[in-house]
């Protein structure tokens, strides 16, 4: 059985923290919002909320999984 293996211990963390913040996300979206309150503000504030959850889980796995991660940033120093 082939078992993949972490180069980077912190790579296993990253993923996880990742994988736990699209759950939360998920978990956030499930509670659904829209019917806890009957402010459109503040459903729309919580449904943004719920998206940036998910932009950062995307954003650290990416990174997790980045094979230069220093490419991704802006600003690097490349001029390529």
């Amino acid at each position: 059985m082939d078992v993949h293996s972490f180069e980077d211990k912190l790579e296993l963390f990253g993923a996880l923290g990742g994988a736990f913040l699209i759950i939360m996300g998920l978990v956030g979206l499930a509670s659904t919002p829209w019917a806890t309150t009957e402010s459109t503000a503040a459903v729309l504030i919580q449904v943004l909320g719920i998206l940036v959850v998910f932009a950062l889980a995307v954003a650290m796995i990416g990174f997790t999984y980045a094979d230069d991660a220093s490419n991704l940033l802006p600003g690097n120093g490349n001029t390529e």
